[in-house]
Parts: C-alpha cells; sequence; structure tokens
C-alpha cells in the first residue's frame, strides 16, 4: 500500500499536465484526420509552457507543492473548458448579464478565491491531489487508447465529403483549350434579388455584361449557404455527403471538412491532367496547388481547438474592443490578403506572355461582410470590425464598389486576347443578413455569369446552379459527356445568420 502511495505522491507532480495532454489529445481524436500531428504537437507545447508557469506562480504563491498542483489543476481546467461552459451557459439562458463574458470571469475567480481559503486543511489537499492523479491518469490513458484505435481503423476516412470522379484526358489540341478564369465572389446576390429586395440596379455594370456579351443566368442559385461547401461542391462537380446533425447545426468540425475537401476537389487536377497550367489565387488550399497569397480557412483547425480555451475566446470577442490600432491594422491586412492580392494575381495571370493553357481561380471577399467600403472605393470611418448595422445599405455599397473592380478586371483580361477564353463570375452564395425566415431560401440567390469567346452559351440555361458549372465548361471544352445534375439548394443551419441568430428557428 505505501508502495502505491509513494508512486501516487511522485505521480501527482504530472497529474496537471497528463490532463492537459487528455485534452489535446481529446480534441485530437474528436477530430480525426483534419488536424495535423505538427499542430497537435505546437498546441501542446503552448499549453504545458502556460501551464508550468502557472505551476509555479501557485508555488511562489503557497510554498507547497501539492497546493499549487490542486491550484493548477483548477486553473488549467477552465482555461481549456471555458468554452464550451460559456456554450452550454448560452445554450439555456436567453437573454442578459448571465450570458456575458464578464459573469464567467468572475464566476472563475470567485471559484478559485472559494478553494483558496477551504484548501487550508492538509489532509483535504492530500486527498483531491490523489484523486486528482488517478483521475488524469485514467482520461490519459483513455485517449491514447483511442488514438490507437483511431489509427488502426483508419478513421480519418470519415470526413470524406466527396466520391472520388476519374481524371478524364482530353485528346484536343492545347491551342483550341481555352483559358478559364473562375472568379469568385463572395456573398454576390444574384440581379434579381438586388432589385426585388434591395431596389438596386446597377445599369453600368449590367450594360457592361451585356456590351462585353455574358450570358448572365437570371434565375441561378449556389447549393450551399457557407462558403467551404458551396465551393467544395462546385469543385467538386457534385453534392456533399453530409451528415443530418450537420444540416441541423453547422459546426466548426463540419466546416473544416469541407475545408478539407475543397483541397481534395477534382477540378484542378484534372485540368492539370489536361496540361492546364493552375494559378491560385483564392482563399483556399489546393493539395497541389497551395493558395499563392493566403487561405482565409487555414487557421480553422488551429482555432477548432484554441478557441475552446478562456485565451482563445478573449482573442476572439473581446480583445478587439480594446485595441483601435489593432484593428486598423487587421482591417489593412485583411483588405490586403483577401482582395487586393487576389485581384492582382488574376491580372498578373492573365497578363503572362507564354501560350499554355491556364486556369485562374481567384476568390475575394467581395461584397461580403465586413463592409468596408463606400460605392467610391472610400472605406467607412466605422468599419475596422464586423458591423452588421444598416447590413442592405452597405451591402449595396460594397457590391457597387465590387462592379466597379469588376469593369476594370474584365477589360484587362479581354484586351489582345487572340486565343479562346472563359469568365465566369459567380457568387459562392447570396446575401445572407435577411431578418425574417421567410426570406431564407433568398441566400442561395447568386450571381452567375458566364463569358465564352466563341458566344456560344447552348449549353447554359437561366436555372443553373454552381454544382453544374464546370460539368459545363468540361462537356463543352474537354469532350467529357458529364450529366448535368438536379439543381437544387441545401439548407445548413447557422446560428451566425441573423435570423438564426434572432431566434426565430429553433
Amino acid at each position: 500500500m505505501r508502495v502505491v502511495e509513494k508512486f501516487l505522491d511522485r505521480l501527482s507532480v504530472f497529474s496537471c499536465f497528463m490532463f492537459t495532454v487528455y485534452f489535446v489529445l481529446h480534441e485530437f481524436n474528436a477530430n480525426y484526420g483534419l488536424i495535423s500531428s505538427s499542430l497537435l504537437l505546437a498546441l501542446l507545447a503552448k499549453y504545458l509552457i502556460i501551464e508550468v508557469a502557472i505551476f509555479f506562480l501557485w508555488i511562489l504563491i503557497f510554498r507547497n507543492y501539492k497546493r499549487a498542483i490542486l491550484l493548477t489543476f483548477i486553473t488549467i481546467f477552465w482555461y481549456f473548458f471555458f468554452g464550451a461552459i460559456h456554450d452550454r451557459i448560452k445554450a439555456n439562458i436567453a437573454a442578459g448579464f448571465f450570458r456575458s463574458h464578464t459573469f464567467l470571469y468572475l464566476l472563475i475567480a470567485t471559484f478559485i478565491l472559494a478553494v483558496i481559503l477551504f484548501i487550508r486543511r492538509r489532509q483535504f489537499i492530500a486527498s483531491c491531489v490523489k484523486y486528482l492523479t488517478v483521475f488524469s491518469a485514467l482520461l490519459f490513458l483513455w485517449e491514447f487508447g483511442h488514438l490507437f484505435v483511431n489509427i488502426i481503423m483508419r478513421n480519418e476516412r470519415k470526413n470524406n465529403l466527396v466520391y472520388p470522379i476519374p481524371l478524364t484526358k482530353s485528346e484536343m489540341s492545347i491551342n483550341v483549350k481555352p483559358d478559364i478564369f473562375y472568379i469568385v465572389l463572395d456573398s454576390y446576390a444574384g440581379f434579381g434579388t438586388l432589385s426585388e429586395d434591395f431596389g438596386y440596379h446597377d445599369p453600368v455594370f449590367e450594360s457592361f455584361l451585356k456590351e462585353k456579351n455574358f450570358y448572365v443566368a437570371d434565375k441561378s442559385i449556389s447549393n450551399y449557404p457557407l462558403t467551404p461547401f458551396s465551393v467544395a461542391s462546385t469543385l467538386s462537380m457534385q453534392y456533399l455527403d453530409l451528415s443530418q446533425d450537420t444540416l441541423t447545426s453547422v459546426s466548426a468540425k463540419d466546416m473544416l471538412r469541407a475545408t478539407i475537401a475543397v483541397s481534395y476537389a477534382i477540378v484542378p487536377p484534372l485540368l492539370a491532367a489536361n496540361q492546364y497550367k493552375i494559378y491560385n489565387y483564392s482563399i483556399f488550399d489546393f493539395k497541389q496547388f497551395p493558395a499563392l497569397n493566403k487561405n482565409y480557412f487555414g487557421s480553422i483547425a488551429k482555432r477548432l481547438i484554441d478557441e475552446q480555451t478562456i485565451e482563445g475566446r478573449f482573442k476572439k470577442y473581446l480583445l478587439w474592443k480594446f485595441s483601435a490600432p489593432a484593428t486598423k491594422k487587421w482591417r489593412s491586412s485583411y483588405i490586403h490578403e483577401f482582395i487586393n492580392s487576389n485581384f492582382n494575381g488574376l491580372v498578373t495571370a492573365a497578363n503572362l506572355s507564354d501560350t499554355s493553357a491556364r486556369f485562374v481561380y481567384c476568390h475575394v471577399m467581395l461584397p461580403h461582410e465586413p463592409y468596408f467600403f463606400k460605392a467610391n472605393g472610400d472605406l467607412w470611418s466605422d468599419s475596422s470590425k464586423y458591423d452588421k448595422r444598416h447590413p442592405k445599405k452597405r451591402f449595396i455599397e460594397q457590391t457597387t464598389y465590387t462592379n466597379r473592380r469588376l469593369i476594370e478586371i474584365i477589360n484587362v483580361i479581354m484586351k489582345s486576347r487572340t486565343k479562346p477564353y472563359v469568365i465566369i463570375l459567380q457568387g459562392d452564395h447570396g446575401f445572407r443578413d435577411f431578418e425574417s425566415i421567410n426570406e431564407r431560401q433568398k441566400i442561395f440567390q447568386n450571381l452567375s455569369a458566364f463569358y465564352f469567346s466563341d458566344k456560344d452559351y447552348r449549353l447554359l440555361y437561366n436555372s443553373i446552379s454552381n454544382v453544374n458549372t464546370f460539368r459545363v465548361i468540361f462537356n463543352k471544352y474537354l469532350n467529357t459527356r458529364y450529366p448535368l445534375l438536379a439543381d437544387s439548394a441545401v439548407y445548413l443551419r447557422d446560428t451566425a445568420f441573423n435570423f438564426e441568430h434572432a431566434g426565430i428557428i429553433r
């Protein structure tokens, strides 16, 4: 018995550290196949450093390592589970002070203070530390067992949202294969929606498209209302295999799965197999063709774990409120990384003098929120962070600004081009900040405008949805025979939508 007690006493120093390993491994196992081992190790190292600092702080205060172990365990518990506890509170309390970060910070401080006042009894401390040591060791061993099962069963395959499509090689000469410029405008609504719901027409832009002989699909729709799902579906040329849980409530894990589905999408490798050069000026990485600027969704895997912690939640929801210079710097970086750099890359790729066929994917965060731009390109003074006040007004201003940029860029692409080419302007979804449940279907109504240099639009139709975009392109230009899929919209419930956030849908 003494041997066991001695072992537990020595092991107790590592109990809170075992708990940290458990937390990171638990998240890794829960999202197996979505989080890289390098990220796992980086986060583990970060959390252990934080925990060591907390441990020595309590040692300095109490000069007793068992008290320090107990308080470190309690502190680190709140650190890791702050997000989960806060989410549970918000799910069960409608509104008010008890939903706030302030309440939870006060609760944590009160709890730790109560523990400090209560742990004067040494026998109580020793018993607690033994219990926590055994508890941490069991959790630690359980997650290692879970990891072993995941590896043996190859559970990463459960994350597949698309089925493989064979690569088709065309026998057509490289000289007749068109350059393809795929320009995704995030949240660009269809002209019908802009007219009916916003009372908005941009005669300059609409006349420009008409004069340039674009085919505008008047009743086009996106297949999903969230960017990673929409782009994964479009570039995989198929609907996604989603569970009922995902349809009911989209989680960060679901977003990450969709982002990975984009990286494995069939369109880039299929074009590469047909001697196309791939230029990825988008917000996504492809497996063989990473984003040439910055991956907008590259931090999801890290945030999946980090935003459960008190530190992560503070950074996400509160830090920007205390630092005006930081938010202005963030705005400047956002505009550079997710708008200007990708537009500039598109223009650069369009002006290359080599004769190889090229596929240029440009994805810009326009006219998507945050609403930075007025119609003339000036910045709103209060646009440093997400601002959903007057969303329709600012959305229209930013849409007008987007149109002016597009006119300039399309003129550059079309200038002095001699070989066949295709330009696709497409919203990955439409405007999503409607207030009423009755307007929910409108979030799918998007812009889809096509330019074929031979002006032969017989394969296109007014109600085309994004999933059929490249089926049409490949059937026309690479002589493939992909059947067109039924055009439908798949709703994914996201509480960030205004009508969801307001609690209209339960």
